[in-house]
């Protein structure tokens, strides 16, 4: 990779200068393209436009991607292991609160969202 990104750099360099009133529609057919081949569904090119939509009307609104994108990575991974530690308690939320590891893991996401809620607060109070 190193080796291809060294001799490649004067080539993509190069790419910056195509406008992008020609660059980006190639961009969205091969993206097309590549969603209809991955499984030869018309769901997949949906799903395409759904989420390019969606990450459109996000970035329109300035809300942040990073959460968005961490939530949708790390999301079914939390979803499973949750489930995985109800089963263990027999679907009981009282380990998590009592076991000392998992309850500071809590209360340090309590304090780092009430703090978050609290600067927001003052910094409302100040422009007011």
């Amino acid at each position: 990779m190193i080796v291809m990104e060294y001799y490649g750099l004067r080539i993509f360099v190069r790419l910056l200068k195509i406008p992008k009133h020609f660059l980006l529609p190639i961009i969205m057919v091969l993206c097309y393209v590549g969603a209809f081949g991955l499984n030869n569904r018309a769901f997949d090119v949906w799903s395409l436009l759904l989420f390019g939509f969606l990450g459109f009307a996000l970035d329109k609104f300035k809300f942040p991607m990073a959460p968005v994108i961490l939530g949708f990575i790390l999301g079914p991974l939390a979803e499973t292991n949750l489930r995985r530690g109800l089963m263990l308690s027999q679907q009981s939320f009282l380990p998590f609160i009592t076991k000392p590891i998992s309850a500071a893991f809590l209360l340090i996401a309590a304090a780092s969202i009430l703090y978050t809620v609290y600067k927001d607060f003052l910094k409302a109070g100040r422009k007011a």
